[in-house]
């Protein structure tokens, strides 16, 4: 875990926690209001609970990710891999650990359900923690005890997976290299990867992200060919890959000069159902697809016919389908896309309700969508997609990515015929 990630307090009676445990549960899911900061794809989580003395105690600690929502007035958490601490720590011994951050350490464990710690309380706690448990229980060298990196890393892997071979789907390749795809932060394979002046457009133009807080972390950029077709391929994040709440994939075709942005949401089984939960992030990220929707629009060439397009929506979400056991590529990539104009007018027109009437997307109310198929054709074609966009309006989506906490893939599809000359 990065020193800047966020942890999470969790606050449950000891009767609660205690109750689910008992019972054998893998996972704790309960209600929280929808104004708290939403744990997005899974973060370290706090449980603070009471003493016999009904004192304020940190007993365990576990991985916090959102779930689905079961009505429109609150959000739901699940918490899950958790484990006892040898020894309960009050709150109130830590003060002197904490120092100034003990305020805000306070003012969260007191709420309802607790929520997500400030950056500088979080490292303060997690090193007050660190300094009074074993290394097994919360190693200090990356951050996350061993016994959660499975459960930490699995969606994100998976959505990340899902956009890559996505970008391979539309690049008309073969999708069974997609799981030797690096996460951010790892060592991409040698046959992968590639020096930093090989790679067009993404190296020489999408290296930067200028206002940002905090500078985003490049990893090395990774290439995947199959001898007539080239598809770079490079992650951008600007925090650590557990805190990260989402992926986004920015597809670039040199053939077409036509930029596709997909948003990854995930499905969840849900009974017969398939269902992704609405967080409250998703209103303004659909604004800001919408608005680079706009972007290209406006700046669409309408002479050349490399530029034609069937409409101006060039963004859209991707609800991948929930994986249990992929035995093929195909399986890890399944799910269905949305444009976003048509999500957003769904979204504001109050539509998208669940079966338990929290806010949610499904079959049942999205009514129609493009599959796997009918999407990839339209963007091998370039029949959608950006025509004519700057590649600063690009950087601008791309930062916004980053500042909501998603991780960005950025991928480049070329052809031996479509492939620009190295003094580009």
């Amino acid at each position: 875990m990065s020193a800047s990630a966020r942890l999470h307090v969790v606050v449950l009676t000891a009767e609660e926690l205690g109750d689910q445990l008992d019972r054998g549960r893998e996972t704790i899911s309960f209600a929280v209001d929808r104004d708290v900061d939403s744990p997005g794809l899974g973060r370290v989580a706090v449980v603070v609970t009471e003493n016999v003395e009904g004192d304020a105690v940190v007993s365990h600690l576990g991985l916090i990710k959102s779930g689905s929502a079961r009505t429109n007035l609150d959000a739901t958490w699940v918490l899950s891999a958790v484990r006892e601490l040898g020894a309960a720590i009050p709150l109130a011994d830590l003060a002197s650990e904490l120092g100034r951050a003990t305020e805000a350490v306070q003012r969260v464990a007191s709420q309802r359900r607790g929520g997500s710690l400030p950056p500088a309380a979080s490292s303060a706690l997690r090193a007050a923690l660190q300094s009074r448990i074993g290394a097994g229980e919360w190693p200090s060298d990356d951050g996350r005890p061993e016994w959660m990196i499975p459960r930490l890393d699995g969606e994100l892997r998976q959505d990340h997976t899902n956009a890559v071979g996505t970008a391979l789907m539309f690049s008309d390749m073969d999708l069974a290299p997609m799981r030797t795809a690096p996460l951010p932060g790892e060592s991409p394979l040698a046959e992968l990867r590639l020096a930093p002046s090989e790679a067009s457009l993404i190296d020489n133009d999408l290296r930067t992200f200028p206002g940002m807080e905090a500078q985003p972390q490049r990893e090395d950029i990774f290439r995947f060919t199959d001898g007539e077709h080239t598809l770079d391929v490079m992650n951008v994040n600007a925090t650590g890959v557990e805190s990260a709440t989402g992926v986004d994939l920015i597809y670039y075709s040199h053939e077409y000069d036509c930029f596709v942005l997909v948003q990854y949401k995930r499905m969840e089984a849900d009974g017969r159902l398939r269902i992704a939960g609405i967080d409250a992030r998703l209103p303004d990220q659909l604004k800001r697809m919408v608005s680079f929707d706009g972007f290209a629009q406006a700046s669409a060439d309408g002479t050349d016919p490399i530029g034609y397009r069937l409409g101006p929506g060039s963004t859209f979400t991707k609800f991948a389908y929930p994986v249990v056991t992929p035995l093929r590529e195909a399986d890890l990539t399944r799910g269905l896309y949305v444009p976003s104009e048509l999500l957003m007018r769904l979204h504001d027109g109050g539509q998208l309700i669940g079966p338990r009437g929290g806010a949610a997307v499904t079959h049942d109310n999205l009514g129609r969508w493009l599959s796997n198929d009918q999407f990839a054709e339209l963007v091998k074609k370039g029949w959608v997609g950006s025509s004519g966009i700057s590649v600063q309006d690009v950087r601008d989506f791309v930062s916004a990515s980053l500042q909501d906490g998603r991780v960005a893939v950025i991928a480049a599809h070329s052809t031996a015929r479509s492939s620009p000359s190295q003094d580009d």
